[in-house]
């Protein structure tokens, strides 16, 4: 019961993916292979990857891990027993399996594979539909509003993976939505992907 409720007070981060992919609505649990992480261009690649965990800070209790960003780009969610795994490339593309489910860029929005609209990332702020996300330089992410849940923060943030960061909360909304729609409507089917938009960054990645 405690792991259900915090999925759906999740949700208020994932309502921001309404209309985009559910990739784990749709495949099984497994892990993408992604090996190391190409070296990073400050303009043509603005995710450096780094290790980072999101972790929910409970009064009197261990940190709980809401999932961790891995040296080689791999996303491992510890709020799913089977660690469903996301993975992020340095030129800020999120896929599931081998495929894109959101990209960031160059003018700070983040869409879907479907083209769908995300959010956007300017500075430390991420700004979603239904609300705001500051990533402080500390590490501490303030959410407006915060829907009651437990204060977050990214282990291992600094001012350079401000990206990353978050990316790793998209991929959290992202996964939670398709835990959720799995669970609720018996599976979900994907919306078409859409070509690249015009100066994204990862028309080189299987939509």
């Amino acid at each position: 019961m405690e792991r259900a409720a915090l999925l759906a007070a999740l949700l208020c981060v994932a309502c921001a993916s309404n209309g985009s992919s559910d990739p784990i609505a749709e495949a099984p649990a497994s892990t993408v292979p992604t090996g190391s992480a190409a070296p990073v261009d400050s303009q043509a690649q603005p995710c450096p990857i780094a290790p980072l965990t999101l972790v929910s800070e409970e009064p009197n209790r261990p940190g709980r891990e809401l999932l961790s960003l891995q040296r080689n780009g791999d996303i491992e969610l510890g709020l799913s027993p089977h660690k469903q795994a996301f993975t992020l490339d340095p030129a800020g593309c999120l896929l599931f399996q081998g495929k894109l489910v959101a990209e960031l860029l160059p003018d700070g929005r983040i869409l879907s594979d479907g083209g769908v609209s995300i959010g956007t990332l300017h500075g430390q702020t991420l700004t979603l539909p239904h609300s705001e996300i500051v990533i402080e330089e500390d590490g501490a992410v303030v959410r407006k509003p915060s829907a009651g849940l437990p204060p977050w923060r990214l282990i291992g943030h600094n001012e350079s993976t401000t990206c990353a960061s978050a990316m790793l909360v998209v991929a959290l909304g992202q996964a939670v939505s398709g835990a959720s729609m799995a669970v609720n409507d018996g599976g979900a089917k994907r919306p078409p992907s859409v070509p690249a938009p015009p100066g994204s960054r990862c028309a080189h990645v299987p939509r």
